[in-house]
């Protein structure tokens, strides 16, 4: 207690001292939009293509529905935030395997659109509705400020 008052009395508080200035956080304008998340309505389409081929690693078709389908997105500058994925067929093991594989195809299709999805941002599911040649695309554009 003796060290705590000496200590505390060593530099006396002038009654009108001024505090020292706070740095403002000002932001500097920038010509890049913000970012501001993504997109809560999804671009929804489902593709028709042999999966059996998908799976046995030829994505040719499939790499060009994609481009068809997202191609002027990404000419356009546009970005994917999140992609699921949802193969069809009778069994979820082969529908999600479907779905993984036609979201590397549409990695390398679209290089540009998805390089902002990160491994976790794209998801693979299975849809027992989807005939066994469907494949269903949900994709949640990223969103930046005007």
């Amino acid at each position: 207690m003796v060290i705590f008052l000496a200590v505390g009395t060593d530099h006396p508080v002038e009654a009108n001292a001024e505090p020292d200035p706070i740095p403002s956080a000002t932001p500097e304008p920038s010509e890049e939009p913000e970012d501001t998340g993504m997109s809560v309505d999804p671009i929804i389409t489902t593709l028709t293509t042999n999966t059996s081929k998908l799976r046995d690693g030829d994505g040719k078709a499939l790499k060009k529905l994609l481009l068809k389908e997202f191609g002027d997105l990404e000419t356009d500058g546009e970005h994917a935030a999140v992609v699921l994925t949802f193969g069809g067929t009778h069994d979820a093991n082969v529908g999600a395997d479907i779905a993984a594989h036609a979201n590397k195809v549409m990695r390398s299709a679209l290089p540009d659109f998805m390089e902002l999805v990160s491994s976790k941002g794209t998801r693979n599911y299975w849809d027992g509705k989807l005939d066994a040649d469907e494949i269903r695309f949900e994709v949640f554009l990223h969103v930046k400020d005007a």
